[in-house]
Parts: C-alpha cells; structure tokens; sequence
C-alpha cells in the first residue's frame, strides 16, 4: 500500500503545483463533461458496438458512458498509424477502434477464465472493473505527439515546451521521478513509454475525473481510504494494489494482453501479413495460476514460455502445440516491422520532430499552444494539427524557405510520383535519409520530367514514352514476383529501393532493404534485362539489376507494389458469397502462387499520364497483339459487357460445385482476363452456347423419357434406380413418379430383391455418361468382379449371388440424358464379360453429345489457346497423380475426354467431355513464367488443384 500512497501524494503535488491553474481545471472539466449520470451497478444493460476486427463489442451501461466523454470521443480522430492513407490506404483504424478492442479483448479472455471458476476468476469484482477500465482508458491521451513521445523522436528541447491540458509535461515526470515508487516501475517501463503512461495517468488522476469515477457505484467501501481512480492509475502503470496487481498489467501490456492483441490484428488487417494464431482459441486454453516471486509476496504470476526473454507471464497455456506461438510470435515481430519501420512512417517523424522544433522558437504566433498541447483540440484531427504546425514553423524566416510546402507536406509523404514536384528533392535533403538516397530522388526528378514535363515534338513521341513504359511494367512484374513471395514465408519483405551506381553503365543494382531473413541465391534471371540475386555478405538484402534509364521506374514503382496499390497487385477470385477462408472453403489449403501485377493504371500514376493517354497506347498495343502475350495485363472493358456477362452468370447459376461454388458476374470476368484480349469475344459467344441442364430441363427430360420407355415395354412391374451416389438420386428427387407406373427404389439392392421374374424391367437411369468409367466402375463393384474403389461418386454395394441372378434374369435399361456411344460401349464390355444377355440389355438416350459440340463455334485461335491450356493443367494433375504417360494422355484429353469438346454444363458436375480448360485449375507457362489458371467451372473433386493468384 506504501506505493498507492506515493500515487496519491504524487497527485496532491500536481494539483498544489502553482501550474494547475484555474484554466487547466476548467479545460479539464470540459475535457470529461460528465455531467449527472445515474449510478447504476455493472452490467445493468448491454450495448453492442460494432467493431471491423472482433465483431460486436459487448459494453455495459457505466462503461457506455465513458465511452460517451468527449475526452474518449476525441480518439475518433486520432489514426493509430499516423498518415495511414500514405503507407497502407485501406488502414483506417482510429485510437477509439483500438481502445474498444482491447476492452473487448480484455474481458473476453476474464469472462473464458471465469467460467471454469468463479464469476471473475481469480480477480475480484473490484480488480475485474478496474481491469477492463484500465484497457479502455490506457490511450486517453494519444495524439500525434504523443505517438512521438512513445517513439522516442521529441528532442529534450521540445520536451519542455509541451503541454498537456494546459500543464507542462517535465512537471509530470519529474513529480514521477521524485516519488519512491520509480523505483519499483523502472524495472518494468522502457524509457520510450514511461512518460505516454504518465500522460493518461494525469488526465485519470484529475478532478473532474476523479470525482466522477470515485463516486461510480461499482466498488465496495475503500480500503485504506485509497480511491479507485488511484487504483486505476496503479493497475495502468504495474504497481501493486493487490494479490492481482502484476496479473492484471500483464493483461494490459503483456506480449498477449490486450493492447498488443487487439494492436497485431488490427495491424495485420492493414499490412496483410498473416496471423497464425487464434487467439480465441488460445484464450480456452489459458488457466491461471498462483505463484510466488522474490519480492512481491503472495502476488500472482506466470510463465508462458522461456523463449521469449521477457517478464514472466500472468497464464499458462495447457496445449500450446495446436496455436504454434512461436510463430505468433514470428508473425507479430514481421507485423511491426512493416508498420513501425516502414521507410515514409520514419520519414514523417522526422519531418514532425523538426517541424516541432522550429515551432517551438516562435512562441508568439496565436496557434503556439494548439501545437504544443497534446489534446488542445478534441475536435480536431491529426491533418489539423499538422496544419497548425506548418503555419507555425514558416513564421520563422531563417527556416521558411528549407520547409515543405503545405500542399506537399499534405499529400507527398509517401513519395507517390504522381505528386512529384520539382522542389520535392530538395525538400528531403533535410531528412536523415543517407546521400546516396538524396541523390536516387535527384534522378527520380531527372529522369521524370525531361521525359514528361518537357514540350515533346509530336503525340507520337508521347505514345512512345508510355508505350515503353508499359513494357518495362511488364517486365517488372517479373521482377518483384520473389517480393510477395518469400514476404508469404517469412523471408523477404521488400520496403525500400536504392541504386548503386557503383556499377557499369548499362545495368544499375537497385538494394532491396528487407526487414529480416536472406535472399535465395537460387533465384533465376528474368527477360527484359532485369535480374535479382542475393548475396551471402548482407542478411537483409536483395539486389535487382536494371536498365540504367529505367532505374527510377523500378525504384518508385516497387513501393507502389508493396504498399500503395493493392487492387492493380492481386487477383482475387470468388468462390462462392460465403465468408469462408479459401482454405477451408476448397477443404483441402490450395497451392498458393502470389503475383503483383503493374497494370496501366500504375504505369499512369508513376509517369503522371492522362487516361486519354493510356487509352490511346492500349490502342495501339491491341492492334500489334502484344496483349496476347500478356492478356491480364490488358484492361476488361466489364462496363461496356455487364449486361451480358450478367445475362451468362445467371444462366449459368444453376450448377453448384464443390463447397458451394458457382459462377458469378465477377467470377466470369476474371476468367475471361485470363484469355487473349483478341480472343475474348469469341470466348464469350463460346460461353453463350454452353446448354445447361438445369433442373427444370433435367426434369421435364426425364419425366418424358420415362414414359416412353414404359410404352415400349411389356413388363409386370418396373423399378428406377439412379446409377450415381450424387446426380442420380438428385435425378429422383426431381422427377414426378407419381404420374409413371414403375416405382421408384433407392438402390440395386432393392431392386434386386424385388425383382419376380425374367418380365420385369430395372431402369439405370442419370444425367449424363460420356467415357463410361463410372458407370463400368459400379457394375463391376456391384458384381463382385472389383473390390477397388477407383472412382469418386459411385455406389459402391456389393450383390450376393442370389440377387445377382435375378438381376441377369431382368430386363436392363440404361437411361441417359446425353450419352455417346464411347459409354455405352464400356457398359457393355462390362456386362457381357459378367455373362448378361444382351438381347435383354438396351441403352437410351434423349440427345447425344455430338449435337452439344462446341466446334462450330470456336475459332482455331481460341481452341489452340483452350487446348494449350488444358494440355498443360491435365499434364501437371496426371504427373501429380504419379500417373504413366502423362503427357501423352493429357494430349489426347486437353479438349475434353477424347478431345470431344463438349459445351454442356449439368447441375451437379461438370462432364470431362467439355474443353478442360473451362473445368480443370492449375497452372500454365505463359513467356516462360508459371501463372495460375482459375477455370470458369470448377469440376467437382478437382478442388484441391486450385491456385489462387
């Protein structure tokens, strides 16, 4: 208690301090504005708040009101990433996000511990409120400054000059520092996050604050005459009040509390690395437990595992096996790397900390105060602010003219080409960037703006310029495909270009700066005079050699890749609506094949040209076929198609695929990205005339076929049966049997026995047969002449020898919807080497697949692309399958089964019969590189070739 009391003297000493003038009280009592709340007690009602990350977050009704103090609603306004749309643009995540969700993350993991004991677990309820309100308030500071006081990039000198609330931040440390508790706390706080603590402590430890919260009906009577809202601060800052005290900062700024938790998610949700841990499922697994350490007697704490180096831990976690959190623990290091050493994050606190020096020497200027007060302004944002700050630096005019200009210092930070102005290099010379950096972005304005900004001599000279610049895009896809990657395994992850010009002339070394791990050396060169390589001296390097005159290019774009465009970088294709992951969705985790993709946009944006401008260039590329080489490359025109790729996916809706997959407008566009731009139409009017046998068809056939086979028969009783496990007793359930004869039996078991004599008749009937395998498949497992389940979808019952007998003696029809006679043959093969008669057996059809052929469609450019297509996915699958000959039987099959090339679609599967590049995923070498190829229907059991791209 001795150290609670130090807190409260501590306090008196602020409030007694001649600085605590009666503005700072007033701007305080603002600052809260509680006004005249009810006291209710904890959880008399819930609310939810909506939250990207976890959900619905559950608060109860003190807490909402909290919540509900300007002080807290000013974190609306505060990014957690400072100048996010800069660094990663989908990043919108807000202190007030980031507070919720460690509430959130907080009393999830009480609430998981408590039910295996008492209501709070090993907290009493006392320690529970504080715990949860210790998350939620721990940030009530935060602004761009104080993320440069947390950083450590506030010099001495501004140091003394900032305020908060009106009162000097030295006086809070230093009051800090005189009290006997630093002692204690030295050992556990770093000196970058001694003082931000601090900050949110004063604010807690004020009047207006304290008189509301101690007046809260939440606690019992206090002990020792110590208030909760020092008890607050203490769980905030690790100082011990209780039995719980270490537990409960643990749970606050532990490696898996809270704050860091709900920090990794929301920062792996902006950067893209991906977490392998669930920490909803880590949190089942925690239990806690009582252990005494040297020099807190009787206090609670723990280890989770010795690894890590750190403090020991307030839970055990019984089976951490299944979590990996080492790799957690890879994964969180990997995520801060990319946000809090991201190369323009570094630039911009530079650039602040210098601003806030020069703002300091002009004390007079009117906005002084809003620019050295943290929280001055609740209502504004961080580009207010910033605002302030520049119109205060500029008053100084020894400085002005070195300073950024407001326009670029707004919109220029992340060194994005389009907003290059000729003053922009010099405006870096201030940072702390090495020289050779400096000198990259002389030639980044060098090279720019002789080839754009300059008057050229004719239009053609322009369309040259960009023409090349698509090319070297191009070409540059290939050379930062490693980028994604080996980032995916954890080994590179590329963040900033500089060219070494200690080379030759022709090629210039562009150092890829990584954040961990080394490059292969193993890499291959690509075209277009590009290489990579890596080299064995420097463990955080990649080397990519380039063109000299196309150095610059390759430098700027490389950031736009990694960080900026993520929509011109990735090829997403959509299962189904669901919300599944691909992995799970498919069953089986697809192969993986990453590919950054520079389009024309991006060659637009890193040359300033106009769309007129590129459209143009597009012209001219389409009519000389180079985007037949590169068709993804090539910009689909969705607008001027959507009404009829809308009219195809919605004919084409009815076939419902493994895991629910189907074709969607979105589906069918991607796919035809993948074709030749000078193909695509007739991929299209391909497409149109793929008949689908959706249920109405399939239903309306069968109900006809059959009674036309009752006609033509002299039988006592008729049985149907479907051949299939999947289609064929889908069949049944569509066809109206009530208006037939012949009964409808589940199986060849049943029919069997219910067979009487040699006059009755077993219809086998499904939707479509076109080698017979299957089909073969089943007679054979049905006659005991196989024991080998070789096929999927099959029904695989064996008959005994009486049934079999009585099956010889019935009459047999097969009945299909589309056949060839390639599968009746089989089936027959297979009966007469069973001994059937065949004078018994007959095989119909309502339509045979020669007049669902797509060869009188297809053009003999679109079919040798299909077929190259399909020769190389079939070949990888038999090479994969370990099968014999592979290549030579998947040419025989690249159009279809027995190069047929079908164009029908059923319900329930695509048939092998139809051109295998519409149904069959893999990979395909397109100018000797490898890219994943996503079929527009995806044959049930072949799921697990996916690759996404």
């Amino acid at each position: 208690m001795e150290q609670l009391y130090q807190i409260s003297e501590w306090k008196k000493g602020f409030e007694n301090s001649h600085l605590y003038t009666d503005d700072v009280k007033m701007f305080l009592s603002n600052f809260f504005s509680f006004g005249k709340y009810p006291k209710e007690s904890l959880g008399s009602r819930a609310k939810f708040i909506k939250d990207r990350i976890w959900g619905n977050v559950q608060v109860d009704e003190i807490t909402v009101q909290l919540i509900n103090m300007p002080a807290f609603q000013r974190l609306r306004n505060v990014q957690l990433i400072p100048q996010s749309s800069h660094i990663y643009p989908f990043s919108r995540s807000t202190y007030f996000e980031h507070s919720l969700g460690a509430y959130h993350v907080v009393t999830d993991l009480i609430k998981s511990c408590s039910n295996r004991s008492s209501q709070y677990g090993v907290f009493s309820k006392e320690e529970y409120v504080l715990t949860c309100h210790a998350a939620l308030l721990s940030e009530i500071s935060a602004g761009l400054i104080y993320t440069l006081i947390k950083e450590g990039y506030i010099s001495e000198k501004s140091l003394r000059s900032l305020t908060i609330a009106g009162f000097p931040i030295i006086e809070i440390e230093s009051k800090f520092r005189n009290a006997d508790c630093h002692l204690y706390l030295d050992k556990r706080f770093s000196e970058r996050t001694i003082l931000p603590r601090l900050l949110s402590c004063f604010l807690i430890l004020s009047e207006p604050f304290q008189v509301y919260y101690d007046n809260l009906d939440l606690f019992e009577d206090y002990e020792d005459e110590i208030s909760p809202s020092i008890k607050l601060c203490s769980a905030m800052l690790g100082i011990p009040f209780s039995k719980s005290s270490l537990m409960i900062y643990d749970l606050l700024h532990g490696d898996f509390g809270c704050k860091s938790i709900d920090r990794i998610y929301r920062d792996s949700d902006s950067c893209g690395i991906h977490i392998p841990l669930d920490y909803q499922r880590v949190q089942s697994a925690i239990t806690f437990e009582k252990r005494d350490i040297e020099g807190a007697e009787g206090v609670y704490n723990f280890d989770v595992l010795e690894e890590f180096d750190r403090e020991p831990y307030f839970f055990l976690v019984d089976d951490f096996d299944p979590f990996n959190i080492r790799e957690f623990a890879i994964s969180k290091q990997l995520t801060n790397w990319r946000i809090q050493t991201h190369p323009w994050l570094l630039l911009f606190y530079e650039r602040i900390s210098t601003m806030l020096d020069r703002a300091i020497l002009e004390k007079s200027h009117p906005e002084y105060s809003q620019v050295t007060d943290l929280i001055y302004d609740w209502h504004g944002s961080d580009m207010h602010l910033l605002d302030s700050l520049q119109s205060v630096a500029q008053t100084n005019q020894d400085e002005k003219d070195n300073l950024l200009s407001r326009q670029h210092y707004r919109r220029s930070l992340a060194i994005s080409s389009s907003t290059l102005s000729n003053e922009f290099p010099d405006a870096l010379k201030e940072s702390s960037l090495d020289a050779e950096i400096d000198e990259f972005w002389k030639d980044v304005k060098g090279f720019l703006f002789k080839s754009i900004n300059e008057k050229l001599s004719s239009p053609e000279e322009k369309h040259k310029i960009c023409v090349r610049i698509v090319e070297k895009s191009i070409e540059l896809n290939d050379c930062f495909l490693f980028g994604t990657k080996y980032s995916q395994e954890g080994i590179l992850d590329g963040v900033f270009a500089v060219p070494d010009k200690s080379l030759d002339s022709d090629k210039i070394k562009i150092q890829l700066i990584t954040h961990r791990g080394k490059g292969r050396s193993n890499l291959k060169t690509v075209s277009g005079g590009f290489s990579w390589e890596s080299e064995d001296r420097s463990e955080n390097t990649i080397f990519i050699y380039s063109p000299k005159e196309w150095t610059c290019i390759v430098a700027i774009a490389a950031q736009i890749v990694f960080y900026e465009d993520f929509e011109a970088c990735s090829l997403v294709h959509n299962f189904s609506s669901g919300n599944k992951l691909y992995g799970k969705q498919l069953g089986e985790s697809p192969d993986l094949l990453l590919r950054p993709v520079i389009d024309h946009a991006l060659s637009a944006k890193i040359c300033g040209l106009s769309n007129e401008d590129v459209q143009g260039v597009m012209k001219i590329l389409s009519k000389i076929g180079y985007y037949d080489t590169h068709p993804r490359l090539y910009k689909f025109d969705l607008e001027a198609k959507h009404k009829k790729l809308s009219s195809l996916a919605k004919k084409l809706s009815s076939y419902n695929g493994d895991e629910g997959y189907s074709v969607t407008t979105k589906s069918l566009q991607q796919f035809l990205v993948q074709i030749p731009p000078t193909l695509r139409q007739n991929a299209i009017s391909l497409i149109e005339s793929i008949k689908v046998l959706d249920r109405a068809t399939l239903q309306r056939a069968f109900t006809n076929h059959f009674k036309v086979i009752e006609e033509g028969i002299n039988s006592e009783n008729v049985f149907y049966i479907p051949l299939s496990e999947s289609s064929g007793k889908s069949i049944k359930g569509i066809v109206n049997f009530k208006s037939l004869s012949g009964e409808s039996l589940h199986g060849i078991r049943e029919a069997s026995d219910r067979i009487e004599s040699d006059r009755d008749s077993v219809v086998i009937y499904d939707d479509n047969i076109v080698s017979g395998t299957q089909a073969a498949s089943s007679i054979k497992f049905w006659l005991g002449e196989s024991s080998e389940k070789t096929e999927k979808n099959i029904s695989y019952i064996k008959l005994n020898e009486s049934q079999i007998i009585k099956l010889r003696s019935a009459n047999l029809i097969f009945a299909f919807h589309v056949a060839t006679d390639i599968g009746f043959k089989k089936i027959e093969s297979c009966l007469v080497s069973a001994g059937f008669d065949m004078r018994k057996v007959k095989f119909v059809s309502t339509c045979k697949l020669e007049e669902m052929r797509g060869s009188h469609v297809i053009n003999d450019a679109l079919r040798d692309e299909l077929a190259l297509i399909g020769e190389q996915v079939l070949t990888k699958k038999y090479q994969k399958d370990g099968m014999p000959d592979a290549k030579e039987k998947a040419a025989n099959r690249r159009l279809g089964f027995d190069n047929m090339e079908a164009i029908y679609v059923t319900m329930f599967n695509v048939p092998t019969a139809c051109y295998t590049a519409l149904w069959c995923p893999g990979t395909v070498i397109r100018q000797g590189r490898e890219e994943p190829w996503i079929p527009l229907l995806i044959r049930n059991s072949h799921k697990n070739l996916v690759v996404i791209g």
